[in-house]
């Protein structure tokens, strides 16, 4: 008789570093965004927008997933950052 045991480790994700040029929805400390399975809606505040030119969004949504890495919007790979427009 075997005995299989499966072990999953939930990581955190790493501190994206979003800026105070940015919204979140819902919104979180830092140490709740970053926690797996997390998932929000991210945005910029008026008069800034995403510093990739071919990020022309609203906003993007991203999360948490397992083994702690970022899953992002499909239509951008990276973290979105905010800048003044």
């Amino acid at each position: 008789m075997y005995l299989h045991l499966a072990f999953f480790c939930f990581v955190d994700c790493p501190n994206p570093m979003l800026t105070d040029a940015t919204d979140l929805n819902p919104a979180e400390t830092t140490q709740q965004l970053v926690q797996f399975n997390k998932e929000f809606t991210v945005s910029c505040k008026n008069g800034h927008g995403f510093q990739s030119d071919e990020l022309n969004l609203p906003s993007v949504r991203m999360k948490c997933m397992y083994g702690g890495k970022w899953l992002i919007d499909q239509r951008t790979r990276t973290i979105p950052k905010c800048k003044r427009k």
